[in-house]
């Protein structure tokens, strides 16, 4: 059974004015039609695409964030095994300005993003970049990385305003004399620093992450909006109020940030641990540092927005996650929705133009019968339609036209009936005239009689005379009906009357009584 509900919506429509004319009548019809057909597809389209893309940037999602994962430890492990490569050369290892020069300038053609240089144990530089900025020895040896340095550790780390004249991510070790072993146990004393420093900017470039991450969203926006879209900057920035993106960032034990594909965040990086976790980024923040190994997906509310995201532990020391803001897959889902849309509303307008088109074609022929039959309504039954057309348009021609012949004969025929109507409602008061409305009577004879005649005028006649003790009683049926026997109804009856008064004359028997009152009622 129907429910009520659809019962009333059903009731609802049937209740609508319909439109006046056949054209607006196939028009309105065909766009409830559709909309019947298209409202139901596009919301179910709008579900299916929306579930797809949801699980398409889980997938790519974590596809970034494991890519990220992997590049970020390779990054890192690079950056350590490049200053402990460096640092095991003879010539670093006795601390030879000259050839150390030469290895660091080598070096940093092989990275150009990354800062390398050479400290003695008392801050002095010994070799750097060309370009490298300078930086005095009293603001070194305060630098908590130099410090683990002297005291033979190893040190990594987001540092403000660090070696390149601003933020960067900086690695230190120590550099031990060539007596020592290599990697010395922290009870050697050092002689030396190496530190490597790259801006946080230029993180991304520096592990290989940001291009390969830019090939995932290339093919991530190709497979849900079927063309390839610019996405290079397409970076949230929730500081900012800026929340459509993908963004990966690099979340160390303590709580700090690096982002490591692009630099809108990186005064974030800046802020201390206590400062990143109540502010906009805490979330997801927090939400690294309960990763596992395993990896694992997550739907994050920061800003009062919801993002989809990727959490994955690279080591002991950083997480990664991978977000992406959860409005903007169904903005793009609606985008394609409305694009799907004006295209169906630009296909129904070109078929509402050729159904008025052809609507117009075809009412016309209907036009030309209403007007005929207005012409008869007016009573002009000569309106004929002249065509020569053979479909159903033709067969209705022609039926419009043998009507309008059949109301002409009809209507001669209905003045001819006129008149003899007439002729007939004469000759039924002349015949009432000469019908008895009193018959006359004796102490003899008691007379009375109806007449009922069959059409509205008969022949037939009925009259009583009285003539002195004789009463005579005529009835007559005349051959025929109709105007002819009334009139010789009516002569016999006066021939009748003439003869017998002159019996009467003639035999003298006496007087002779008639009663002719005039009849009001005919047929009586």
């Amino acid at each position: 059974m129907i429910p009520r509900k659809w019962h009333e919506i059903i009731n609802y429509f049937r209740a609508l004015p319909r439109p006046r004319s056949l054209r607006n009548q196939l028009i309105a019809s065909v766009w409830l039609g559709v909309a019947c057909i298209l409202i139901p597809s596009e919301i179910y389209a709008v579900r299916r695409d929306r579930d797809y893309a949801t699980a398409a940037t889980d997938q790519i999602l974590l596809a970034e964030g494991n890519l990220a994962a992997t590049n970020l430890q390779r990054w890192e492990r690079g950056i350590n095994e490049t200053l402990h490569l460096v640092a095991t050369s003879p010539s670093i290892r006795r601390l030879d300005q000259r050839e150390s020069q030469e290895i660091i300038n080598e070096t940093s053609k092989i990275f150009p993003h990354r800062s390398i240089r050479l400290w003695t144990w008392g801050g002095d530089l010994l070799a750097s970049p060309s370009k490298a900025v300078h930086v005095d020895k009293s603001y070194i040896l305060a630098r908590p990385f130099f410090q683990q340095a002297r005291q033979g550790k190893s040190a990594r780390g987001v540092y403000e305003n660090c070696l390149t004249g601003r933020s960067c991510y900086l690695a230190s070790i120590p550099v031990f004399a060539a007596n020592l072993k290599p990697l010395s146990t922290p009870s050697a004393k050092p002689i030396g620093v190496l530190t490597s420093a790259t801006r946080l900017e230029d993180t991304g470039a520096d592990s290989g992450l940001e291009s390969e991450v830019q090939h995932l969203r290339d093919l991530n926006n190709l497979i849900l909006t079927g063309k390839l879209t610019d996405t290079k900057n397409q970076y949230p920035s929730l500081q900012n109020k800026e929340f459509n993106g993908f963004e990966v960032l690099m979340v160390s034990r303590n709580g700090n940030v690096i982002f490591p594909l692009s630099n809108r965040n990186n005064s974030i990086s800046l802020l201390s641990a206590s400062e990143i976790a109540n502010g906009p980024w805490g979330p997801m923040v927090k939400a690294a540092q309960q990763s596992s190994q395993r990896g694992e997906f997550k739907e994050i509310e920061a800003e009062r927005r919801l993002f989809l995201a990727y959490t994955k532990t690279i080591d002991s020391n950083w997480s990664i996650i991978a977000v992406r803001d959860k409005s903007s897959i169904t903005e793009m889902v609606q985008d394609q929705i409305i694009e799907s849309s004006i295209r169906a509303l630009i296909i129904l307008g070109l078929i509402t133009l050729l159904i008025m088109i052809a609507s117009r074609n075809a009412a016309r022929p209907i036009q030309v019968a209403a007007r005929a039959v207005r012409e008869f309504r007016l009573g002009n039954f000569d309106t004929e339609i002249t065509s020569n057309r053979t479909d159903e348009i033709g067969e209705l021609y022609n039926d419009i036209n043998q009507t309008g012949k059949s109301l002409r004969g009809l209507l001669s025929e209905k003045l001819a009936h006129a008149i003899t109507d007439e002729q007939l409602h004469i000759a039924t008061g002349i015949q009432q005239e000469f019908l008895l409305r009193v018959l006359p009577s004796t102490s003899r004879v008691e007379l009375a009689a109806r007449f009922d005649p069959a059409y509205e005028i008969g022949a037939d006649w009925y009259d009583a005379i009285n003539i002195g003790d004789v009463t005579y009683v005529v009835i007559a049926d005349v051959c025929d009906k109709g105007i002819p026997s009334a009139l010789f109804m009516s002569v016999f009856r006066s021939l009748l009357h003439y003869s017998l008064l002159e019996v009467s004359r003639n035999n003298k028997d006496g007087a002779i009584s008639t009663s002719h009152p005039k009849i009001n009622h005919p047929g009586k």
